[in-house]
């Protein structure tokens, strides 16, 4: 669940705490926590483009913050998405010499939809935790957050093995296009309800066996045929880089 959703909950629950927790093994001791897609779009250049060298000097900037280095070293906009007040940067939008509700990060607005981001699933947490100094943009920013949020990505970088990848990274199957998002909204109504109390445990065997009759079971089929062919493709061949 979402940390804002967890707060919430804590407001409306007195004597409630929110803690950070591993993610729970599967009944045989499986991988549970499936990460995110290891692609997440593409560049597509006009063939008559010509100043290609401009792209990277963007993309090197870009990294700069990721890796604490160069022109943006802490951030990509001072007074927005960080700022520095006496001498000390600070990521807390409260502080900044013109104070701000929240910090205004570039995020999607970037060429590359994504701000880079080299922390994996929380080092800089971890680091934090085991004692490192705060004393690049990355960590400082790290170490400005609540301690909650702190706790899960440490707990997050010490779990990192675990992470399940997906291994489906092709197009829609046909009857994901059909089905495939009344299928995750009722996974995660089902899931929402049980965690609030509003449903028993049970609800989730009930919404395992509607997943499968309402195609799921065709989903699974046609992703296990993607991933069979696939398996069986040389795409270093197809792209001439073999």
């Amino acid at each position: 669940m979402a940390l804002r959703q967890c707060e919430g909950r804590r407001e409306n629950v007195e004597g409630a705490k929110i803690s950070a927790y591993p993610t729970i093994q599967g009944v045989n001791g499986d991988k549970t926590y499936q990460s995110a897609q290891l692609n997440d779009g593409v560049f597509m250049f006009n063939k008559d483009f010509q100043n290609m060298e401009a792209f990277f000097l963007y993309y090197d900037k870009m990294y700069d913050a990721a890796f604490s280095t160069g022109d943006f070293k802490y951030g990509y906009a001072q007074g927005y998405d960080y700022d520095i007040v006496n001498d000390e940067v600070t990521f807390d939008p409260t502080k900044f010499n013109t104070p701000l509700e929240a910090v205004q990060g570039v995020g999607k607005m970037a060429f590359t939809k994504n701000t880079p981001s080299v922390d994996g699933p929380g080092q800089s947490y971890y680091d934090l935790a085991n004692g490192v100094k705060a004393d690049t943009g990355v960590l400082i920013q790290s170490a400005s957050k609540d301690q909650t949020t702190q706790d899960g990505y440490r707990i997050s970088y010490e779990n990192r093995d675990v992470l399940l990848p997906n291994e489906f990274n092709g197009p829609p199957t046909p009857t994901m296009q059909n089905v495939w998002e009344q299928l995750t909204t009722m996974e995660q109504e089902t899931f929402t309800k049980i965690i609030y109390g509003n449903e028993p445990l049970e609800a989730f065997d009930t919404f395992v066996k509607q997943w499968h009759e309402k195609g799921g079971d065709t989903v699974i089929e046609e992703v296990n045929e993607w991933y069979n062919q696939a398996s069986e493709t040389d795409v270093m061949t197809l792209m001439n880089l073999k």
